[in-house]
């Protein structure tokens, strides 16, 4: 029997970066729309990539929509600053609107995974936190090889991205289905999105 492999993948990823004080969205004096004007334009300064799309969780996207600087940009009269028209897009997925100022699309995500390690439901976009990026970059999913038996008892590496096997028990009268994965997401350019911890 072979050792078990564990690597971990360090994309060398800075652009992250927990709010403080007066900054963050709970904050009264916070400019969440002028933080998105700065926010996109170190993404372009540092990856010559223009971000599109501005993905958030639902209760951050509500404390966006809610905040009084922001009821206020959308209200000087003459002054197109986007459109907000909340529009249920799936079971998951919530469009708030578009920030024209920022060349962005602005989604609310609520898919959740159950955490591998402590059995806990975890959302795939944390709370609270905002992710600035691009549907544009070149951004590629690789997969890794799967080895596993198959009916003959002889072991096979399968090179997809998803790999099923069917189990049969017949003293318990079951069929079971096992997909495996072994993806390894290879961003194109690490500076090409930013993340932030709003409140």
């Amino acid at each position: 029997m072979g050792t078990a492999l564990e690597m971990q993948i360090d994309y060398q990823f800075t652009n992250k970066e927990i709010l403080t004080g007066t900054d963050l969205w709970t904050s009264d004096s916070a400019k969440p729309i002028d933080q998105m004007v700065a926010w996109r334009a170190e993404i372009v300064k540092n990856s010559g990539v223009g971000p599109d799309i501005i993905l958030t969780d639902s209760n951050t996207a509500l404390m966006f929509l809610h905040h009084a600087n922001v009821k206020n940009m959308f209200d000087i009269k003459d002054y197109k600053m986007g459109e907000l028209a909340p529009a249920i897009r799936s079971t998951l997925v919530t469009y708030i609107g578009r920030l024209p100022i920022v060349g962005c699309d602005l989604y609310a995500y609520d898919g959740t995974y159950v955490d591998p390690e402590t059995g806990n439901v975890t959302p795939f976009v944390p709370e609270k936190t905002v992710l600035m990026g691009s549907r544009a970059a070149q951004n590629k999913m690789y997969y890794g090889a799967i080895t596993q038996m198959d009916d003959n008892g002889a072991f096979q590496t399968v090179a997809l991205g998803r790999v099923p096997l069917v189990l049969f028990d017949q003293h318990a009268s079951t069929r079971t289905l096992r997909l495996q994965s072994r993806p390894l997401p290879m961003p194109e350019n690490v500076d090409g999105w930013a993340v932030r911890q709003v409140a």
